[in-house]
């Protein structure tokens, strides 16, 4: 479900949205390379033995449409999980990347395993069965054109503990154009792509998904959260009201 929680900022308006979809991607292993991990109870980033993993996931932010004037600034949250895994204890990072308006139809899947080959793989955006489906339009492994820009870092310190949130600032884009471009596409956005730096990754780090149980997500933590602080479009009574002072002031001036 879409968490929309709406408070004042600096900048007029914040609104915190919980991911719709997230799912796994592994690369580099060739009989996981077709497994869907959509229906996981944790997001799984960094790499073993060579095999990255990657994270995908996006928001439906159609509750925006309309009435954003402008977007001044747009954060990822993601917990580590609480219980069950260990916490990070390497250094490492992972790029966050737009994903093409071409697959914003890829489908989270409900696998849980290499074995179940349902919805987004790393080589397909849309995986009906083993090597069928609808490819990413860059090709396999989310290749060309399939994230078209860099927008942040995902840093990991090695040093923190169990459910600490780690944020990722998304720069580098049109802040208020990406979000009335997903505002507009609904919940079919195309998301972000966090892939796993090949030089830097040491080890697998376990990340809240929207299907993590209790003991995973732990006493306050949730799924990877989008928050956008946003100035809304000024409300046409506040515009009259405000037209109708400066009126009345001119009137009296010229009394």
């Amino acid at each position: 479900l879409t968490l929309g929680l709406i408070a004042p900022s600096a900048f007029g308006a914040q609104v915190i949205f919980t991911a719709i979809d997230d799912s796994t991607l592994i690369g580099g292993f060739a009989s996981d390379a077709n497994g869907n991990f959509g229906g996981r109870n944790e997001l799984i980033a960094g790499d073993v033995s060579g095999n990255g993993r990657h994270m995908i996931m996006r928001w439906d932010v159609s509750s925006l449409l309309g009435i954003i004037e402008s977007v001044e600034s747009v954060t990822v949250e993601l917990d580590l999980v609480a219980g069950g895994r260990n916490a990070p204890t390497k250094a490492q990072t992972a790029t966050v990347q737009l994903i093409s308006e071409t697959d914003k139809g890829w489908v989270e899947g409900v696998g849980l395993s290499a074995l179940t080959k349902v919805g987004v793989t790393w080589n397909l955006a849309n995986a009906t069965a083993q090597d069928v489906g609808t490819s990413w339009s860059g090709g396999a492994g989310l290749a060309g054109s399939t994230t078209v820009a860099n927008v942040g870092t995902l840093n990991i310190l090695g040093n923190e503990v169990q459910g600490q949130t780690i944020s990722v600032n998304i720069s580098g884009t049109d802040l208020t154009a990406l979000i009335a471009g997903w505002a507009d596409d609904g919940a079919s956005s195309s998301g972000l792509f966090f892939r796993d730096d090949a030089a830097t990754a040491a080890e697998q780090v376990f990340f809240v998904s929207n299907e993590s149980d209790a003991i995973r997500i732990g006493a306050s933590g949730a799924a990877p959260r989008l928050i956008v602080d946003y100035t809304p479009v000024p409300e046409p009574s506040s515009s009259l009201l405000v037209f109708g002072a400066f009126s009345m002031l001119l009137l009296r001036r010229r009394r």
